[in-house]
């Protein structure tokens, strides 16, 4: 059974169990932060969390942030209702497991989704758990044995479709790691992540790192790795090689579709030797056949984000992992991909390993190894957020 662990402020670990339906519920929130920056002007602004953010999504139906950290040691899960001015542990993982992917129902609030897995390296072993009322309590809905889930979208336009891209090795041998086969797949749900099929057909990629869902047309997806882009125009069951132009540099980091026209786009980024051999964001006008690099290049691009009201103005975030690495931070293009310039000031050396653009387009989160940053593109427009109510109680709970 599910045990809670005593601290001054408790809560329940996200933990590996054999049940396909297994519970946990956090105890407690725990408030990392109790001051609040005050944002200025073209300025990035930070208020935890306090062991750095690896990612992070925005509910576009009430504003909540949901991110993945570090607490106490520990990979976890983390909520802001605040536009992230404090953040409270709603969840964290157990020894040698990360959280390895966030997703939210961007139609029914409070739906979110964290995937577990154990980190690269190791053998591959994961679950996703969903949480019906923002984050207080959790099931576990998939045990994902031997695979990992390493990116995980839930389709607008029907919000109990997930796609899940995932890596998977089968012992062929004993030793296992004396024999194994490993490869990468993507998997479809259409109950909100309970059963699960996969789908490989024409994808020849060994490594899935990114999926982008067409908000124009759900039938079709693009998945990104460590050899370009395929596009799939059946909703995952069918897939084709789509990168031809990402030749010079095909490691795909991030993709993301404009909702609005349908433009893709591509971070790349590819590194060897303590050095970024290449790194660009790519853009595609005809739904993936063909790629033209844009002018942001020499930058280890991890994200991408396009303004649904705006479609010509494109976010890509910059990772700085050694001295040796290009500067990251963010870049923004007010007409496509055209141009870029840097966002803002008072990001951390490091650079931006995720953005989550809220829904207005007004204010931007990015992760970072320092904490989540953010930026108010039209100061003082946001909206109050939506506090979720659960099941069981009025209100969140919260302790001393």
């Amino acid at each position: 059974m599910l045990t809670a662990r005593k601290r001054p402020a408790e809560r329940m670990r996200i933990t590996t169990w054999v049940m396909a339906f297994t519970r946990f519920s956090v105890a407690a929130v725990l408030i990392l932060t109790s001051h609040t920056a005050v944002a200025g002007v073209n300025v990035w602004t930070s208020n935890g969390p306090a062991g750095g953010a690896s990612a992070i999504v925005v509910d576009p139906t009430n504003l909540a942030l949901y991110a993945a950290g570090v607490a106490d040691g520990r990979s976890a899960a983390f909520r802001s209702l605040d536009h992230g001015a404090s953040w409270t542990v709603i969840g964290d993982a157990p020894a040698g497991y990360l959280i390895s992917a966030l997703a939210v129902d961007p139609a029914r609030p409070g739906i979110v989704y964290v995937a577990t897995a154990t980190p690269p390296g190791a053998w591959p072993n994961g679950n996703l758990f969903r949480s019906l009322d923002g984050g207080e309590s959790w099931v576990l809905i998939a045990p994902l044995g031997n695979s990992r889930i390493v990116s995980l979208r839930a389709q607008p336009a029907q919000p109990a479709t997930l796609y899940g891209a995932i890596s998977t090795c089968v012992c062929v041998r004993i030793p296992c790691f004396a024999g194994s086969l490993c490869s990468s797949g993507i998997l479809r749900s259409r109950n909100s992540g309970v059963w699960w099929s996969r789908f490989n057909a024409g994808l020849s990629l060994s490594e899935v790192t990114d999926l982008a869902l067409d908000p124009l047309d759900p039938d079709r997806l693009f998945a990104g790795g460590d050899d370009g882009v395929f596009a799939s125009a059946d909703e995952g069951e069918h897939w084709s090689a789509s990168g031809a132009g990402l030749e010079t540099c095909p490691s795909i980091t991030a993709l993301i579709v404009d909702p609005r026209d349908g433009v893709l786009y591509a971070g790349t980024a590819r590194y060897g030797l303590a050095a970024l051999q290449c790194g660009a964001v790519f853009r595609s006008r005809d739904a993936g056949r063909t790629w033209t690099i844009t002018p942001l290049r020499d930058r280890y691009v991890t994200s991408l984000a396009v303004d649904p009201s705006s479609p010509e103005i494109v976010y890509a975030g910059a990772s700085r992992p050694a001295p040796e690495y290009p500067e990251g931070g963010v870049f923004r293009s007010t007409d496509g991909g055209e141009t870029w310039e840097r966002l803002g000031s008072g990001l951390p050396q490091t650079g931006v390993t995720a953005l989550a653009l809220e829904p207005s387009g007004v204010a931007l989160h990015a992760a970072t190894p320092a904490g989540v940053f953010d930026y108010e593109i039209v100061p003082g427009a946001r909206t109050p957020v939506l506090i979720p109510r659960s099941r069981e109680t009025r209100t969140i709970p919260s302790r001393p």
